[in-house]
């Protein structure tokens, strides 16, 4: 086991002693929470971010008349991310694949989720192409629960529950609200 590994099992049994189970699940859902809007803040910067670099700070000439053709390139990135980068990983896009980790999965998402889909919506959606960004944020705030659920040996409900409180974190970050 890693030190990383070996420290979350000590943790864990620590946990299992001294805290209950229902103020555990509690707390988890907090620190999902906290995360799932700071991971949505993070996709609105990076791509108000590649949109603001595209739009304000390059001048030159021929700017506009390329503008046709940057969607194209982040939606090149983004296949170039998946295909290089996560090798043969299953991406997933949507909220479709979220219901079916529920029903078919017992809640499991992969850890990639977390971060692949906040990169590829950033690139798409920051150069300009049509996709939004709330699916990809309820993914990821999913993952996100998901992950956090399983690595501390959660029951299917639980690690459900936590999935949905991400999901509705990155959402509720995306639009703004409290």
């Amino acid at each position: 086991m890693g030190i990383i590994a070996n420290k979350i099992h000590q943790l864990n049994k620590w946990r299992m002693h001294k805290v209950s189970n229902r103020n555990f699940v509690i707390f988890l859902a907090f620190v999902v929470g906290i995360v799932g809007g700071i991971a949505a803040s993070l996709l609105k910067g990076l791509t108000h971010s590649i949109a603001s670099f595209l739009q304000d700070d390059i001048d030159w000439h021929y700017k506009y008349s390329i503008y046709l053709i940057f969607p194209l390139i982040g939606i090149l990135l983004s296949v170039l991310y998946i295909r290089k980068i996560l090798k043969g990983k299953k991406f997933e896009h949507g909220i479709t694949p979220i219901i079916y980790a529920i029903s078919r999965k017992s809640s499991r998402i992969e850890p990639h989720n977390i971060y692949s889909q906040i990169i590829t919506a950033a690139f798409t959606v920051g150069f300009g192409g049509s996709s939004g960004l709330e699916a990809p944020i309820a993914h990821s705030g999913a993952a996100i629960g998901s992950n956090m659920g399983r690595l501390f040996g959660l029951s299917y409900k639980e690690v459900t529950m936590l999935l949905a409180c991400g999901a509705s974190a990155g959402i509720s970050g995306a639009f703004n609200s409290l």
